[in-house]
């Protein structure tokens, strides 16, 4: 039994990390590392045989460099040292990582005592000349093993990476983010390959890593449990980020596991689930154990929605304001706000928690009474911040909060900004801490007129709708274009991933290389006609016929090719463009240092002489030779010094 549990593999789980989200915020800006910290601990407490990560360790495509350092810096901590690993890799590491062709326990000029193994997710995939990725860095420097990349989009195979811990055998497979359109099209079309072991097929406990969307968005934008193939034993899933802590049963015959992500990124219901990491133990019976184990560094988070037409409001505030007599229930409130080192309403005396600030805040909200229950939630619902205080010394104090609320008159909206200043030091995101959401009204089939409005079935949420960049665009410009203005040579999938390149990727030149590119196409097509186009209209329907060929759903390989390239050629602009600005960027500096050097020698007494005088003539227009010889020998002179 105990030599069973000695080949047992030992996996530290975790996905969205989100390095660097809201890095720049003065409360928050420390969150993401915060928890990916813990992450790697709980990895070496545990005393795991590798971690895996499922997607999105970075929340910016190109993170900032205070962010790679930090996370650089982490992994260098805990994953480095002289514990030795005790499993081996087995397939054909030039296979499994294209990039460094070897694993990085391997390397002789590495101490790697717990690897790190990881694919990419959509926020840090690969971008720019060479179609590279943070991550890829990260695996140059040693720090972990990226793989799952997708390199042939018209034919994607899976290689699994082959681990054995004495009679334990891992296949390891991993699919690093894909746009989802693409995916789905590629298994519809059956040019996704998993590939599998020649040997011992039945011995492998087969794992897999995915970072797509798991909940339907869209007839394809969306990987279905059933493109998966039923030999697969459990697979992670990333992307998603509410956390669920027990695996279930697909009907594809495996398991599946949602690990959600250890930093809130979007004020929603899911992400105000409990975060976890998660132990995964995989024996030589092709057994597998997981247990969560709970983040005590995340940022207490709470979230509430409130449906204004469920509630007379008069009645509420009226009911309120007889309560505003300190009673039992604030003293308690009191209480808890000096237990998290704030301090309670009566001991701040004038400020904005002080009474004075309690009779300024009630004539502000006197013309709004929506105003003056929604305070009155956001208290109630902080009395519950300090049951998600787990007392570890890192975890920030300050919560989170959003209440959501659903309102069917402009009048009830009041300003969220000024709102927030109320609770300033109080909570961590007072620019939006409440969010407005129109109700959703159907109308009655039988009178015309409209249902009640406060039925939970008939509302909609800004917040749970999640269209990509590429999906908004191309429906804007296919269903909203002013009439007379519709596209006519450019393609709305082109625009829209230019768009979204340049906004996700920071791709300056997307938009208009994009441009240049379609152009440049229809160009070469109307030449390749060779015909005189005396009447426009004609060359109207050739350019229409053209479009209509390339958009046609039997050529969305092609064009998805065609935009692939113009991307590509853009990123070489981008690129190009940069070192241009850092080639300036240099010789400005060195010029500004000669500058420097000459100033601090002109202290001396030969260089204060004629050349400052001839500098100082020559800035006053003056133009006789013998100035402009004085100059140039005390410039001479400050040279020499």
């Amino acid at each position: 039994m105990a030599a069973e549990e000695d080949d047992s593999f030992r996996i530290l789980v975790a996905t969205d990390n989100h390095l660097g989200y809201a890095e720049k915020h003065p409360e928050r800006g420390n969150d993401s590392f915060q928890s990916f910290e813990e992450v790697l601990e709980l990895a070496v407490e545990h005393n795991v045989d590798f971690i895996l990560l499922g997607g999105d360790l970075f929340h910016e495509n190109k993170p900032s460099r205070h962010c790679q350092v930090r996370c650089m810096d982490l992994l260098r901590k805990y994953t480095f040292g002289d514990r030795p690993v005790h499993f081996n890799i087995l397939s054909d590491p030039a296979v499994n990582f294209p990039h460094t062709k070897q694993v990085n326990f391997l390397d002789p000029n590495l101490n790697v005592a717990i690897p790190v193994f990881s694919i990419h997710g959509n926020h840090d995939d690969p971008a720019g000349l060479g179609l590279l990725c943070a991550l890829e860095m990260l695996s140059s420097a040693g720090l972990i093993n990226y793989f799952g990349r997708v390199s042939d989009l018209n034919e994607v195979k899976i290689s699994p990476i082959l681990m054995e811990k004495g009679t334990t055998k891992l296949a390891l497979y991993g699919l690093s983010s894909v746009k989802d359109e693409r995916l789905h099209r590629l298994f519809v079309e059956n040019k996704v390959k998993m590939l599998r072991p020649k040997e011992s097929l039945t011995e492998w406990f087969n794992l897999m890593t995915v970072h797509q969307n798991h909940a339907k968005r869209g007839p394809s934008n969306y990987l279905p449990e059933s493109f998966l193939d039923p030999f697969l034993d459990l697979i992670i899933w990333g992307h998603e980020h509410d956390c669920i802590k027990e695996p279930w049963h697909s009907h594809q015959n495996f398991h599946i596991l949602q690990p959600g992500s250890s930093v809130a990124t979007s004020l929603t219901p899911g992400e105000a689930i409990e975060k976890c990491a998660f132990l995964l133990q995989v024996n030589s019976r092709h057994q597998f154990k997981i247990d969560p184990l709970p983040l005590k560094t995340v940022r207490p988070f709470l979230f509430e929605e409130v449906v204004l037409s469920e509630y007379n409001i008069e009645e509420e505030v009226h009911r309120i304001k007889r309560k505003m007599e300190p009673t039992k229930e604030e003293s308690a409130w009191d209480l808890m706000m000096k237990a998290r080192g704030i301090g309670g309403t009566k001991g701040r005396g004038r400020g904005r928690g002080g009474k004075d600030g309690d009779a300024t805040s009630q004539a502000q909200n006197k013309d709004n009474p929506v105003e003056v229950f929604i305070e009155h939630r956001v208290k109630e619902l902080l009395k519950g911040a300090k049951k998600l205080l787990t007392g570890h010394p890192r975890q920030p104090i300050l919560p989170l909060v959003r209440v959501r609320v659903y309102y069917s008159n402009e009048a009830e909206i009041f300003s969220v900004s000024r709102f927030g200043f109320k609770f300033e030091n109080l909570v961590a995101n007072t620019e939006d801490l409440v969010s407005f959401v129109r109700e959703k009204t159907v109308k009655d089939t039988d009178g015309g007129r409209p249902s009640s409005p406060g039925l939970r079935e008939n509302l909609i949420s800004v917040d749970d709708v999640d269209s990509t960049v590429e999906g908004l665009v191309e429906e804007i410009f296919r269903t909203n274009a002013l009439p007379g203005c519709e596209m006519r040579l450019l393609t709305e999938r082109g625009m829209s991933a230019a768009v979204s390149a340049y906004v996700q990727k920071e791709d300056k030149h997307a938009v208009s290389t994009m441009i240049d590119y379609q152009v440049q196409r229809m160009q070469e097509y109307l030449l390749s006609l060779d015909k005189d186009y005396d009447d426009p209209k004609e060359l109207e329907a050739d350019i229409l016929a053209f479009r209509a060929e390339r958009i046609a759903a039997t050529n969305f390989q092609r064009e998805e090719d065609e935009i692939l390239e113009a991307l590509q050629l853009s990123s070489q602009a981008e690129n190009g463009s940069t070192a241009d600005q850092d080639s300036d960027s240099d010789i400005e500096t060195i010029d500004d240092d000669s500058d420097k050097d000459f100033s601090s020698s002109s202290r001396g007494r030969g260089a204060r002489g004629r050349g400052s005088r001839g500098s100082r003539g020559g800035s006053r227009g003056t133009t006789s030779q013998a100035s402009r010889a004085r100059g140039s020998r005390g410039r001479a002179r400050k040279c020499l010094v």
